[in-house]
């Protein structure tokens, strides 16, 4: 059965603080009381089947949008991309129901991987690693580079990236590893249809929503189908107007295949569906579950060579005698291409540790790169360049682009209609961008900065970095510029708005410049 009385004890306490959600969708929000009961109903039905009745409705798909500065190699400089990622939301309801399989899954993979001896080497999507985080699980990995690395015995880190994971998770295989942590030879009725809603999903394009009802947003406490023609929902059942969508091919189904020429290939031969939506409540806990045998035998394979392995969702590293690289490279490879999936050769970093002057040095190990090139380990936000630990360039990118956007954001708002006063209030945003707030990027990477930081039995090991300190030595400064310069230019655009409005003869009063 799928109901455990134990996790449905925990799981009534997280939903009540994380539901009901803000975004619209097909149906609107609950009152989470009463979705409790309903769902706690359907998974205590006694036919075992409650929630295979369910009718589950179409994903919500949006395209986020990232820019990233990264490092070129083709360009030999950093340059700024922009990265899209699909992201999936199931509708209200359906995101309670899926939560609680996740959180089911969840509990029951932990043990599987700690009763298996290899819960060291994942990293993402848990919630038994007291309280660790990117900081600690880098510093292990820059440590025992340091610790491990000789004049005699040097030492190499491989970095992987499995291309586009969460479209290329073969269904067969990950329902098969379900089953596998579960404990149980095959997922009972209201189990599968959660893998059946996760594998055969169909979604709907936002974008595509709105320009075909042509709307751009939908009024708080509505849904979707509000911001539709009321001859179209108003008197049409639910399954018409789905039907509709689907004849016009705003709802499609995910129909992605694996092709495989292969006969001897572990997952079989022919075309095997594959792909999970990225961003439904269970889908990062998928994420791990698929990759279930994978781990194991990477983690055994390497700790018998005297390696350490690692796995942050669709991030691998590997370090390791710089005379074994290449036979482990190859041996990830292989093994992640028996897993139906695809290591990104271009993200590909190879980092071999060498002494120079009795100091450890990070070069280039790649075959192909230019010989004695010094290069940075980069790994969950960090670089390492054999001595000192910094932030990536990337990360500091994001932070001040954010930084930007924040404080152009209030500025508007500041000298729009529902502004009030001159004064310009400032603290929303030293809390978010400076050192002042807890909880935003500055005071992680000073956390990180640092030697140790938290209270009592919580106290975490840092870096001890004076390079990451300097790196945002200067950040409240550039913040309190950046607001100056912001409101100098809001000040002059409304001042030359008002203008133009004087002289075609409106009435308009000349704003007066904020002050902080």
């Amino acid at each position: 059965m799928s109901f455990d009385s134990q996790i449905w004890s925990e799981f009534e306490i997280k939903a009540k603080t994380s539901f009901p959600k803000s975004y619209a969708h097909f149906d609107r929000p609950f009152n989470i009381e009463i979705a409790l009961a309903e769902l706690k109903s359907l998974l205590g039905d006694p036919s075992g089947r409650g929630i295979a009745q369910h009718p589950f409705l179409p994903f919500l798909k949006i395209i986020l949008k990232t820019p990233r500065y990264r490092y070129e190699e083709e360009l030999g400089t950093y340059a700024l991309k922009t990265k899209e990622r699909p992201i999936s939301f199931a509708s209200h309801f359906d995101a309670l129901i899926i939560s609680y399989f996740d959180l089911l899954l969840k509990r029951r993979y932990q043990e599987f991987i700690r009763s298996k001896g290899f819960s060291e080497s994942v990293l993402a999507y848990r919630d038994d690693l007291n309280g660790l985080c990117n900081i600690q699980f880098a510093k292990e990995v820059f440590d025992q580079v340091k610790h491990r690395s000789t004049p005699t015995g040097l030492y190499t880190a491989m970095g992987f990236d499995i291309k586009g994971y969460f479209d290329s998770i073969p269904h067969g295989e990950l329902k098969k590893q379900w089953s596998t942590v579960l404990g149980v030879p095959k997922l009972d009725a209201n189990t599968f249809a959660v893998f059946k809603t996760l594998t055969a999903y169909s979604y709907t394009n936002s974008d595509s929503l709105k320009k075909h009802f042509n709307y751009t947003r939908v009024p708080k406490g509505k849904c979707l189908l509000d911001v539709m023609p009321k001859t179209m929902t108003k008197a049409s059942r639910s399954h018409e107007i789905f039907n509709y969508l689907r004849s016009r091919k705003l709802i499609v189904q995910n129909k992605a295949v694996l092709k495989i020429t292969d006969p001897n290939h572990p997952l079989g031969i022919g075309e095997l569906p594959v792909g999970i939506p990225q961003g439904s409540p269970i889908s990062a806990t998928l994420s791990n579950v698929y990759l279930l045998q994978f781990d194991m035998h990477m983690y055994n394979f390497c700790s018998n060579m005297g390696c350490i392995y690692r796995r942050y969702c669709d991030d691998i590293i590997i370090v390791c005698k710089t005379k074994d690289k290449t036979y482990l490279h190859n041996r990830l490879c292989q093994q992640i291409d028996f897993h139906g999936l695809t290591i990104q050769s271009k993200k590909t970093e190879i980092i071999d540790f060498r002494f120079v002057n009795k100091h450890l040095l990070a070069f280039d190990g790649h075959p192909k790169a230019i010989l004695d090139r010094r290069k940075k380990l980069q790994y969950l936000g960090f670089e390492f360049d054999g001595e000192r630990v910094y932030l990536r360039p990337g990360s500091l990118s994001t932070y001040f682009r954010k930084m930007k956007s924040g404080i152009r954001n209030t500025l508007i708002k500041a000298y729009g209609k529902k502004s009030q006063g001159p004064k310009l209030l400032i603290k929303d945003l030293i809390e978010s961008y400076s050192h002042i707030g807890r909880n935003n990027f500055v005071a992680y990477a000073y956390r990180s900065a640092s030697n140790t930081y938290g209270r009592g039995k919580r106290i975490k090991q840092g870096f001890d970095s004076p390079q990451i300190r300097n790196q945002l030595s200067r950040h409240f400064q550039i913040l309190l510029s950046e607001i100056n310069q912001e409101n100098v230019q809001r000040h002059s655009l409304k001042k030359k708005e008002i203008i133009h409005k004087l002289r075609i003869g409106k009435k308009a009063k000349m704003p007066v410049k904020r002050i902080m």
